[in-house]
Protein backbone atom coordinates (compact mmCIF):
# COMPACT_ATOMS: atom_id res chain seq x y z
CA UNK A 1 0.00 0.00 0.00
CA UNK A 2 1.29 3.48 -1.03
CA UNK A 3 2.54 5.61 1.95
CA UNK A 4 4.18 8.62 2.34
CA UNK A 5 5.66 10.78 5.57
CA UNK A 6 5.03 14.15 4.99
CA UNK A 7 7.22 16.67 4.64
CA UNK A 8 5.04 19.49 5.90
CA UNK A 9 2.81 18.07 8.90
CA UNK A 10 5.08 15.20 9.38
CA UNK A 11 2.15 12.58 9.25
CA UNK A 12 2.15 8.92 7.50
CA UNK A 13 -0.72 9.30 4.70
CA UNK A 14 -1.87 5.87 3.88
CA UNK A 15 -3.68 4.87 0.49
CA UNK A 16 -3.28 6.15 -3.14
CA UNK A 17 -4.04 9.71 -3.09
CA UNK A 18 -6.94 10.81 -4.45
CA UNK A 19 -8.22 14.47 -4.35
CA UNK A 20 -11.23 16.16 -5.90
CA UNK A 21 -12.51 19.20 -7.47
CA UNK A 22 -16.07 20.40 -6.45
CA UNK A 23 -16.79 22.52 -9.62
CA UNK A 24 -15.26 22.98 -13.11
CA UNK A 25 -12.57 25.50 -13.26
CA UNK A 26 -14.85 27.68 -15.29
CA UNK A 27 -17.33 28.10 -12.82
CA UNK A 28 -15.15 28.38 -10.07
CA UNK A 29 -13.51 31.46 -12.12
CA UNK A 30 -17.03 33.13 -12.09
CA UNK A 31 -17.97 36.05 -9.45
CA UNK A 32 -20.72 35.25 -6.75
CA UNK A 33 -23.76 36.87 -8.82
CA UNK A 34 -22.67 35.31 -12.29
CA UNK A 35 -21.96 32.03 -10.36
CA UNK A 36 -25.43 32.05 -9.00
CA UNK A 37 -27.54 32.90 -11.87
CA UNK A 38 -25.42 30.83 -14.46
CA UNK A 39 -24.08 27.51 -13.26
CA UNK A 40 -26.20 24.41 -12.45
CA UNK A 41 -23.96 22.03 -10.13
CA UNK A 42 -24.82 18.94 -8.42
CA UNK A 43 -21.64 15.92 -7.42
CA UNK A 44 -21.55 14.66 -10.93
CA UNK A 45 -22.89 17.16 -13.23
CA UNK A 46 -22.25 20.87 -14.11
CA UNK A 47 -23.82 23.19 -16.70
CA UNK A 48 -22.69 26.81 -17.26
CA UNK A 49 -25.24 28.88 -18.91
CA UNK A 50 -24.34 31.70 -21.24
CA UNK A 51 -23.85 35.35 -19.43
CA UNK A 52 -25.94 38.94 -19.67
CA UNK A 53 -24.14 40.30 -21.87
CA UNK A 54 -23.38 37.09 -24.40
CA UNK A 55 -26.66 35.65 -24.56
CA UNK A 56 -26.66 33.90 -27.62
CA UNK A 57 -23.55 31.85 -26.39
CA UNK A 58 -23.54 28.26 -26.09
CA UNK A 59 -23.91 26.67 -22.62
CA UNK A 60 -21.30 24.48 -21.02
CA UNK A 61 -21.28 21.03 -20.12
CA UNK A 62 -19.68 19.44 -17.83
CA UNK A 63 -19.73 15.60 -16.55
CA UNK A 64 -17.30 14.76 -13.28
CA UNK A 65 -15.00 11.94 -13.98
CA UNK A 66 -11.65 10.13 -12.57
CA UNK A 67 -8.69 10.88 -14.32
CA UNK A 68 -6.02 7.73 -12.98
CA UNK A 69 -2.31 8.28 -12.78
CA UNK A 70 -0.49 4.80 -12.04
CA UNK A 71 1.93 4.97 -9.50
CA UNK A 72 5.29 3.19 -9.61
CA UNK A 73 5.02 -0.21 -8.04
CA UNK A 74 1.51 0.17 -6.81
CA UNK A 75 -1.34 -1.70 -7.43
CA UNK A 76 -3.36 1.76 -6.95
CA UNK A 77 -3.72 4.89 -9.08
CA UNK A 78 -3.44 8.47 -8.29
CA UNK A 79 -6.51 9.61 -9.14
CA UNK A 80 -7.89 13.54 -10.20
CA UNK A 81 -11.59 13.73 -9.83
CA UNK A 82 -11.82 16.69 -12.39
CA UNK A 83 -14.86 17.70 -14.33
CA UNK A 84 -15.07 17.15 -18.62
CA UNK A 85 -15.98 19.36 -20.80
CA UNK A 86 -18.57 17.16 -22.99
CA UNK A 87 -21.05 18.18 -25.67
CA UNK A 88 -24.68 19.00 -25.35
CA UNK A 89 -25.90 15.41 -26.58
CA UNK A 90 -23.13 13.60 -24.80
CA UNK A 91 -24.54 15.09 -21.46
CA UNK A 92 -27.76 14.47 -21.38
CA UNK A 93 -27.74 11.09 -22.80
CA UNK A 94 -25.72 10.35 -19.62
CA UNK A 95 -28.61 12.08 -17.92
CA UNK A 96 -30.69 9.99 -19.60
CA UNK A 97 -29.11 6.87 -18.48
CA UNK A 98 -27.68 7.70 -15.10
CA UNK A 99 -28.00 5.06 -12.57
CA UNK A 100 -28.43 2.28 -15.46
CA UNK A 101 -25.36 -0.04 -16.18
CA UNK A 102 -23.65 1.98 -18.70
CA UNK A 103 -20.63 0.09 -19.11
CA UNK A 104 -18.53 0.15 -22.56
CA UNK A 105 -20.52 3.74 -23.56
CA UNK A 106 -17.96 6.61 -24.35
CA UNK A 107 -18.15 9.90 -25.78
CA UNK A 108 -15.36 12.26 -25.69
CA UNK A 109 -14.45 16.17 -24.65
CA UNK A 110 -12.04 18.34 -22.96
CA UNK A 111 -10.07 18.54 -20.20
CA UNK A 112 -9.12 22.32 -18.84
CA UNK A 113 -6.01 22.04 -17.02
CA UNK A 114 -5.43 23.59 -13.88
CA UNK A 115 -4.18 20.87 -11.61
CA UNK A 116 -1.37 21.82 -9.55
CA UNK A 117 2.27 20.93 -11.28
CA UNK A 118 0.38 20.35 -14.88
CA UNK A 119 -0.62 24.09 -15.57
CA UNK A 120 2.45 25.67 -15.61
CA UNK A 121 2.37 28.27 -18.42
CA UNK A 122 3.36 31.89 -18.48
CA UNK A 123 0.88 34.67 -17.94
CA UNK A 124 -0.27 35.39 -21.33
CA UNK A 125 -0.60 31.72 -22.52
CA UNK A 126 -4.05 29.93 -22.42
CA UNK A 127 -4.86 26.86 -20.24
CA UNK A 128 -3.86 23.72 -21.83
CA UNK A 129 -6.89 21.96 -23.05
CA UNK A 130 -6.77 18.46 -23.39
CA UNK A 131 -8.62 16.16 -25.72
CA UNK A 132 -9.94 12.88 -24.03
CA UNK A 133 -12.43 10.07 -23.76
CA UNK A 134 -14.55 9.72 -21.11
CA UNK A 135 -15.55 5.86 -20.46
CA UNK A 136 -17.84 4.04 -18.12
CA UNK A 137 -16.65 1.15 -16.30
CA UNK A 138 -18.13 -0.67 -13.57
CA UNK A 139 -18.18 1.79 -11.66
CA UNK A 140 -21.35 5.62 -11.56
CA UNK A 141 -18.30 7.84 -12.70
CA UNK A 142 -16.63 7.65 -15.66
CA UNK A 143 -12.97 7.08 -16.21
CA UNK A 144 -11.06 9.61 -18.22
CA UNK A 145 -8.53 8.37 -20.77
CA UNK A 146 -6.56 11.46 -22.42
CA UNK A 147 -5.59 11.51 -26.21
CA UNK A 148 -1.60 11.09 -26.38
CA UNK A 149 0.66 14.21 -26.48
CA UNK A 150 3.37 15.96 -25.04
CA UNK A 151 1.79 17.21 -22.62
CA UNK A 152 3.04 16.49 -19.03
CA UNK A 153 -0.58 15.40 -17.85
CA UNK A 154 -0.89 12.96 -20.66
CA UNK A 155 2.40 11.75 -20.28
CA UNK A 156 2.45 10.78 -16.64
CA UNK A 157 -1.25 8.97 -17.59
CA UNK A 158 0.57 6.71 -20.06
CA UNK A 159 3.89 6.14 -18.30
CA UNK A 160 2.73 6.71 -14.99
CA UNK A 161 4.90 8.46 -12.38
CA UNK A 162 7.47 8.15 -9.15
CA UNK A 163 6.12 7.55 -6.02
CA UNK A 164 7.87 10.18 -4.82
CA UNK A 165 6.09 12.55 -7.35
CA UNK A 166 2.77 11.58 -5.84
CA UNK A 167 3.89 12.43 -2.24
CA UNK A 168 4.70 15.50 -3.88
CA UNK A 169 1.44 16.08 -5.26
CA UNK A 170 -0.16 14.63 -2.27
CA UNK A 171 1.53 17.68 0.00
CA UNK A 172 0.66 20.17 -2.45
CA UNK A 173 -3.11 19.14 -2.39
CA UNK A 174 -3.05 18.84 0.83
CA UNK A 175 -0.92 21.76 2.24
CA UNK A 176 -0.70 24.14 -0.98
CA UNK A 177 2.55 25.94 -2.39
CA UNK A 178 4.37 28.22 -0.53
CA UNK A 179 5.45 29.98 -3.13
CA UNK A 180 1.49 30.15 -4.89
CA UNK A 181 0.62 31.39 -1.17
CA UNK A 182 -1.60 28.82 -0.76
Amino acid sequence: MFEFTCSECFEVHKGAPSFAFAQPAQAHILPPADHDARVELSAELCIIRPDDENPFGEAQYFIRADLHIPIYGEQRPFTWGVWAEVAEDDFYAHVDAMGEDRRGASCRGTLIVTLPEYEDRDEDEDVAELPLTLQWGAGARPKITLDESDHPLSIDQREGIAQERAAMLAEIMLHGRAEDGL
